[in-house]
């Protein structure tokens, strides 16, 4: 039998490995690598060179399918290919988990007779294929419907209640003095951090060794109906709420203890709703996103305890579900993809943290809508 002969667009270590752990070289055989990094070009991966992206270099070889496994440019390499004369059914993706999580909607070109013919589980990659087929269609169908009016009130949240106090730069101290200075710097956006004390008390914290050491250098430690009092004479400002728990039983009590706070601190049901909505309740998967929206708060999807956090196409069909209009993603992991895939919802996305301008520009121009920081300061050119 004949074996197909592979040519792999986009390479390193970690491909190289999931390619023999997931294509059957006793039915196909890798020909060349193909990869736009200068370092990688004339380097072999075991006897097969790495080739710079070229229609006349290509034209060399026998090549009966192109296996593109550079994820995050899978649809530019697509239309290049197009453009050099290769067939669609000659071009297809590396379909492994990861592409099943960042894409949108490249499995659409999927040949099943290749999967078959190439790859040593076809069953469990078509059941990948199948399930992302799925949650695609269902991104298809839903819509965010855009209630979300915190997410237009800037492009910097205050982390931890702001970063400055008495004049001095500080991190996470959740602290009045902190608050003090974001609103007198015009922040319109604010985070705090909320923990369960052992007695039940909810106070602002970032945990229990910084919740002690501000009191130590003497800051004014507050507690969530302190905030919410505070909170209630600055109208301007909208506040994350970053739950610091360990269980679902954490999480819901902080959810029941705000509930239980508008219900004897603020006067009359109008402005208790008014302040409600200038509450955002982080969550940081589908079982928080039920408790928070149950209890009717708008909510901030953040992605620092979300087991699934790669799946990009789950993350905007739960945010469509529940009514979120923002996503936060650690600034180090801001992909396009994700960007691309909540965009065409109407779902914004805020990276955490940054206290840089230039880095603060350069998710600005990926498509991030704001950041949190602990000293940047809103401007009107920002």
């Amino acid at each position: 039998m004949n074996k197909i002969k592979l040519a792999v667009w986009g390479i390193s270590n970690a491909i190289w490995t999931m390619i023999k752990n997931i294509i059957d070289p006793e039915k196909t055989e890798v020909v060349l690598f193909v990869d736009s990094n200068e370092e990688k070009q004339g380097i072999y991966y075991e006897n097969t060179p790495v080739i710079t992206p070229s229609k006349e270099l290509l034209d060399r070889y026998d090549i009966d399918v192109y296996v593109i496994a550079a994820l995050s440019a899978y649809e530019n390499i697509r239309e290049l290919l197009m453009t050099w004369g290769r067939e669609t059914e000659r071009v297809q993706p590396f379909i492994t988990d990861e592409i099943c999580k960042y894409s949108l909607g490249t499995l659409d070109e999927v040949d099943r007779n290749f999967i078959k013919e190439a790859y040593f589980e076809p069953r469990k990659t078509e059941s990948l294929v199948n399930e992302y087929k799925k949650k695609y269609a269902l991104y298809l169908q839903s819509q965010y419907e855009g209630k979300a009016d915190w997410v237009n009130q800037g492009t910097l949240i205050a982390h931890g209640c702001g970063g400055v106090v008495n004049g001095r730069k500080v991190m996470c101290s959740n602290s009045k003095e902190a608050f003090e200075y974001t609103v007198s710097s015009n922040f319109r956006l604010m985070e705090c951090d909320v923990l369960r004390m052992k007695d039940g008390e909810l106070v602002l914290a970032h945990d229990f060794w910084r919740f002690y050491e501000a009191k130590k250098k003497g800051y004014s430690v507050m507690s969530l109906e302190d905030l919410l009092r505070r909170l209630n004479e600055h109208r301007e400002i909208r506040c994350l709420v970053d739950v610091k728990w360990d269980t679902y039983d954490d999480y819901r009590a902080v959810i029941e203890g705000t509930d239980e706070i508008f219900s004897h601190s603020v006067k009359g049901e109008k402005e208790g709703e008014s302040l409600k909505s200038r509450i955002v309740m982080e969550a940081y998967d589908e079982e928080t996103i039920k408790l928070a929206h149950l209890s009717g708060y708008h909510i901030f999807f953040t992605q620092y305890r979300n087991p699934e956090w790669m799946d990009y196409l789950n993350i905007a069909n739960l945010c469509c579900q529940y009514g979120i209009g923002a996503v936060g993603i650690r600034a180090d992991d801001v992909d396009v993809r994700l960007i691309k895939i909540c965009r065409k919802k109407g779902i914004k996305v805020f990276a955490y943290s940054t206290n840089c301008i230039e880095e603060y520009s350069k998710l600005r121009k990926l498509g991030v809508t704001g950041v949190f920081t602990d000293y940047l300061r809103p401007m009107v050119d920002l």
